[in-house]
C-alpha cells in the first residue's frame, strides 16, 4: 500500500529534488552513451531506461498536481518553474543524437530482437519518438527545433499561470441576481467599503454557470459571461497565437505540411483530413435552425416583444433560454433536480455502481497526508481476492489559486518497479496506481449540503472513469500504464461511464432528496431521459466549433485567434461570441495536451457509446460485462493500439450506431 507520498514540500525542497532527478537522469543517459557498441543489453540499457522513466514521471506527476492545487502560491509557482525545467530537460535528452544512436544500437541487437509484448513495444515506440523529435535532421535544424520546443514550454506554463491565478470578480445588488436560488445567493460573500450592500460573484464555475442558466436579468448574464471570457486576457490570446506559430515552424522543420498532420499521425484518426471529414460530416447532420428558432420565440414570449421585432440569441442568452425551455416545455427543472443529488450520498451511490460492475471495494482512509483539509482519500481493493489495487483522492471544492475546472490527475501509474538485477519473467515489486479527481462543485453551507446539478453528476461519472482507467490498469511498463493511450482514445473510458447518469436504475441508486430522503420519482426520471437530446444540435455544434477552431489553428497559417474564433462561431453555432472576448485567452485544452486533438471528445464518444451498448444489451449493472470491460479495456492501458483494444472488447469492428442514437440522429 502506498503511504510515502508527501504533499508538504517547501519551494526549496521542490527545486532541490527536481535538480537531483535531472542530474541523475542525465548521468544515466551518459552511461548508456558511454557503453561500447554491441555491448548494450536489456540489463544495462533497456531496464534502467524504463526505471528512469518511472522515477522521473512519478515526480512530474506530484509537481503537476501541486502546481494546480497547492494552497501556497510560492509552491505553485515553484512547481511551474521546475515543471518547465524538467520539460526542457526531456526535450534536450529526446534530441540527443548520441543517445539516439546508442539506443538504436541496442534496438538492432539480438537481445532486443528477442523481446516480446510490452518491452518490444517500448523499443519500437522509443525509436519512433526519437525520430519524431527530429533526430534525422541536420544539426542546425535540430538545434533550432530544440529551442522552439523549449520556448513553447515556457509559453504554455505562463498561459496556465495567467488563467489559474486570475482573481476576477464582479459585484451585484441582490435585485440584479433575480432568478437565482436562495441557497446560492446565501453562499455569496457580502461586499465592504465601495461594494457595501453588494454580493461578490467570482469567475469560478459554481458562480458563473448558475447565473448564465438562471438569472433573469440579461445585463447581469452579459457582464458575467464577458468577464468570464476575458480570463487570461489579451496576453494569453497572444501566447496562443505564438505557440501555434511555433508548432507550425516545428512541423515544417520535421517535413509536415502542418502541425495537425504531425500530431494526428500517431493517433487513431491518423490524418487531419480524416478529422476534418469527421467534424464537417457531423456538422452536416446536425441542423440547429429549428432549435434556435424555438429559443428565439421563447425569448420573444418571455420579454413580451412584438412579432415584427428581430430576436437575437446572444451568447449570454442561449443557456438561460435552454434551461427555461426545459422547465416550461419538458417540466425538467435542473435546480429542483439538484435537491436529489447531495454530493456525499451521490458519490457513495456512484462508488457503489463502480463496485458492482468492476468488482472492487473502496475504503476511506482518514490518516494519510493530503494537500488540503477538504481532500478525501480512498483505498481500492479487488472484492474477490481482497488484494490492494490502488488509491484515489478527491479534491472537489473551489478555492483561490486552484485549477478551476474538472480534471483527473495521475500521481502514480501502475507498473513493475525494475530494480538493478531485474530479469524478464520476474514478478518484481509493483508500483500501485494513484489518481486524483479535481473539481469545483458548490461548497456545502451550515444548513445545506453540496448539491450537484445533473450535469455535474455526469461530470463526476466522467472524471471517475479517468481515475479508474488509471487505477484498474495493470501493466508492466510505465510508458503504457493507465491513460497512456492515443489522445483520441483516452476519453472513451470516461465517456462510457457517463451513460450511467442517464439510466433509471442508476439514477435511483445515486439520488436522495436532501430533505425528504426520497429518490428521484419515476415520472421525473422519465421526463429527464425524454429531454436528454433537447437542443442536441446546439450543444453538439458548440463542441464542433471548439474542434474546428483547434484544427484551423493547426492546419492553416492564419493565427489571428480573434478573427478565426468570431468567424467560426457565427458559421457553426449561428451565435456570435460575446464582445471583447476571445476563447484563445483561456482555451487551455489546446495549450496542454489537446492541441490538434480537441476533436477527440466527439471522436471518442463514438467508441464510448459502442462499448456501453454491451451493458444495455444485458443488465445495466452486469458484473460479467463489467469484468469484460475492466479486463479488456481498463486494465490494458496502452499495451495495444486503441482500435485493437476496441475489437478485443466488442468482438467486432466498432460502429457509429450507438453514438448516433445517443445524440438523437438515429432511432
Amino acid at each position: 500500500m502506498e503511504n510515502g507520498i508527501r504533499f508538504d514540500f517547501t519551494p526549496e525542497e521542490i527545486k532541490e529534488k527536481s535538480n537531483a532527478l535531472i542530474e541523475e537522469s542525465k548521468k544515466f543517459n551518459d552511461s548508456v552513451v558511454g557503453l561500447e557498441d554491441g555491448k548494450r543489453t536489456a540489463k544495462n540499457t533497456l531496464i534502467p531506461m524504463i526505471e528512469d522513466d518511472r522515477k522521473f514521471l512519478n515526480w512530474q506527476c506530484i509537481i503537476s498536481l501541486l502546481s494546480e492545487t497547492s494552497t501556497n502560491k510560492e509552491v505553485r509557482d515553484m512547481c511551474r518553474e521546475v515543471d518547465a525545467d524538467m520539460d526542457k530537460f526531456a526535450i534536450e535528452q529526446s534530441m540527443r543524437e548520441d543517445l539516439f544512436l546508442a539506443f538504436k544500437d541496442y534496438a538492432n541487437s539480438e537481445d532486443a530482437k528477442s523481446l516480446t509484448g510490452q518491452y518490444k513495444r517500448y523499443v519500437e515506440r522509443t525509436l519512433r519518438d526519437f525520430k519524431r523529435s527530429g533526430l534525422d535532421l541536420p544539426e542546425e535544424k535540430r538545434n533550432k527545433l530544440k529551442e522552439l520546443k523549449k520556448t513553447n514550454t515556457e509559453k504554455g506554463i505562463e498561459f496556465s499561470k495567467n488563467v489559474n491565478e486570475d482573481k476576477s470578480k464582479l459585484w451585484f445588488k441582490k435585485e440584479e441576481l433575480e432568478g437565482m436560488p436562495k441557497n446560492w445567493v446565501d453562499n455569496l460573500t457580502l461586499g465592504k467599503e465601495e461594494n457595501e450592500g453588494k454580493l461578490q460573484v467570482t469567475m469560478n464555475y459554481p458562480d458563473v454557470f448558475p447565473i448564465l442558466k438562471n438569472c433573469t436579468v440579461e445585463e447581469t448574464r452579459k457582464q458575467v459571461l464577458i468577464k468570464f471570457g476575458q480570463r487570461g486576457g489579451q496576453e494569453n490570446a497572444t501566447l496562443t497565437e505564438e505557440i501555434c506559430q511555433i508548432r507550425k515552424e516545428c512541423a515544417t522543420l520535421l517535413g509536415y505540411d502542418c502541425y495537425a498532420d504531425f500530431a494526428i499521425e500517431v493517433k487513431m484518426a491518423k490524418s487531419s483530413e480524416n478529422v476534418l471529414e469527421f467534424l464537417n460530416g457531423l456538422a452536416d447532420q446536425l441542423s440547429d435552425v429549428e432549435e434556435l428558432n424555438r429559443l428565439r420565440e421563447l425569448k420573444r414570449k418571455t420579454l413580451k416583444l412584438g412579432e415584427n421585432e428581430e430576436i437575437v440569441m446572444n451568447d449570454w442568452d442561449w443557456r438561460y433560454y435552454h434551461q427555461l425551455l426545459m422547465k416550461t416545455e419538458y417540466q425538467v427543472d435542473p435546480e429542483a433536480i439538484r435537491n436529489y443529488f447531495p454530493l456525499e450520498y451521490t458519490l457513495e451511490g456512484i462508488f457503489n455502481i463502480y463496485k458492482k460492475i468492476f468488482g472492487i471495494t473502496l475504503k476511506e482512509d482518514l490518516e494519510l497526508p493530503r494537500w488540503h483539509k477538504d481532500v478525501k482519500k480512498f483505498d481500492v481493493f479487488d472484492t474477490k481476492t481482497e488484494d490492494f489495487v490502488g488509491q484515489i483522492y478527491l479534491d472537489l471544492y473551489p478555492r483561490e489559486g486552484k485549477y478551476n475546472h474538472a480534471a483527473a490527475f495521475t500521481l502514480r501509474k501502475s507498473c513493475l518497479i525494475h530494480p538493478e538485477g531485474f530479469s524478464f519473467g520476474d514478478k518484481g515489486v509493483r508500483q500501485y496506481p494513484i489518481s486524483v479527481c479535481v473539481a469545483n462543485f458548490t461548497k456545502p453551507t451550515k444548513t445545506t449540503p453540496s448539491l450537484l446539478l445533473h450535469n455535474e453528476v455526469t461530470t463526476l461519472f466522467h472524471e471517475l472513469g479517468h481515475l479508474f482507467h488509471n487505477v484498474l490498469s495493470k501493466v508492466d511498463v510505465v510508458k503504457f500504464a493507465g491513460t497512456s493511450v492515443e489522445r483520441d482514445f483516452v476519453e472513451t473510458h470516461s465517456q462510457c461511464m457517463e451513460n450511467f447518469a442517464w439510466h433509471k436504475k442508476s439514477l435511483k441508486e445515486i439520488s436522495k432528496h436532501h430533505e425528504t430522503e426520497k429518490p428521484l420519482p419515476d415520472e421525473l426520471i422519465e421526463k429527464m431521459i425524454a429531454a436528454k437530446n433537447v437542443n442536441t444540435a446546439i450543444l453538439n455544434r458548440r463542441q464542433l466549433f471548439y474542434g474546428l477552431f483547434d484544427m484551423t489553428l493547426h492546419t492553416q497559417e492564419n493565427f489571428n485567434t480573434k478573427e478565426i474564433s468570431d468567424k467560426l462561431r457565427k458559421e457553426i453555432c449561428h451565435i456570435e461570441n460575446a464582445p471583447d472576448t476571445n476563447i484563445a485567452s483561456n482555451f487551455a485544452h489546446i495549450i496542454h495536451g489537446y492541441q490538434a486533438g480537441y476533436y477527440s471528445y466527439l471522436w471518442s464518444l463514438v467508441f464510448a457509446q459502442d462499448v456501453f451498448s454491451l451493458f444495455e444489451n444485458t443488465d445495466i449493472f452486469s458484473a460479467e460485462t463489467g469484468l469484460l470491460i475492466r479486463e479488456k479495456l481498463f486494465s490494458v492501458g496502452g499495451t495495444e493500439d486503441g482500435m485493437q483494444i476496441l475489437k478485443n472488447v466488442l468482438g467486432r469492428e466498432p460502429n457509429k450506431d450507438a453514438f448516433l442514437r445517443s445524440i438523437g440522429l438515429k432511432k
